[in-house]
């Protein structure tokens, strides 16, 4: 760090870098204690509810609502129970004959990892990882306005969401 003619800061310090598509789940490099990192929370940063398709895809979803109803996440007047909108949703991927593929993984010196798709990829396919489908559904769960919740469990993710109404 240089601040004009005098040098503030001179430190070099490790840096691991993974690709986008790489999902890392535990980091195993130099930590304080030794022990690996944790890193599910980063699961976010695979949900993308403003990329172009979730637009498309709601539009096209809306016209499995009942007559009149508008997808709406959160809780208010004359809204569709969200069950009922998470179903929509549903029910639209399982006719493009979105699927479920094995679940596939690396363990290697550095740490646990997936290698993953964005969800714009996943959806141009029919076929994706658990966490793809996850993130993916994730994605459009809260292009819609809900707050979707990812589970992580031992080569498994399951999705739901905050619901106000409990």
């Amino acid at each position: 760090l240089d601040s004009g003619e005098r040098t503030l800061l001179q430190q070099t310090v490790p840096v691991t870098l993974w690709p986008r598509t790489r999902f890392v789940r535990e980091w195993r490099g130099e930590s304080a204690f030794g022990d690996p990192i944790r890193l599910e929370k980063t699961i976010a940063a695979w949900v993308m509810p403003h990329e172009s398709f979730v637009e498309k895809f709601i539009a096209e979803a809306k016209t499995r609502l009942p007559h009149g109803w508008e997808f709406y996440g959160g809780a208010g007047f004359g809204t569709i129970p969200m069950k009922e909108q998470v179903r929509a949703m549903y029910d639209l991927l399982q006719s493009r004959g979105t699927s479920y593929v094995a679940y596939t993984h690396g363990n290697d010196r550095w740490g646990n990892y997936q290698d993953v798709r964005l969800p714009s990829q996943v959806y141009r396919t029919s076929n994706n990882l658990f966490f793809e489908g996850t993130v993916l559904f994730a994605s459009l769960m809260e292009g819609i306005g809900m707050i979707p919740v990812i589970v992580l469990r031992p080569g498994h993710a399951y999705i739901g969401w905050l619901d106000p109404d409990g």
